[in-house]
């Protein structure tokens, strides 16, 4: 992850997060295999339901919710940090 602060005058300042695959990859495939052991499913049994299925209903979702959760805790890491004020 790339993290770059451009400030645009005295009280502005626009900061840039760069998130690469790897950074959320492993967290997103955990949260995956939770949703695999809790789906239940017609025509599968609790739990056995196929991962490409799970990864095709909920990936995006379950993207996006990590995506949005590791933005989250970097802004406030770095508005801990450097003192910035939102």
């Amino acid at each position: 992850m790339n993290i770059s602060r451009t400030n645009t005058d005295e009280l502005n300042a626009v900061i840039r997060l760069s998130i690469e695959k790897s950074d959320y990859e492993a967290t997103v495939n955990e949260t995956l295999k939770d949703y695999r052991k809790k789906a239940n499913m017609p025509g599968f049994r609790k739990g056995m339901v196929p991962s490409g299925l799970i990864k095709k209903m909920y990936g995006k979702a379950v993207l996006a919710e990590q995506i949005n959760k590791m933005l989250s805790n970097e802004l406030t890491n770095i508005s801990m940090m450097k003192n910035f004020r939102f």
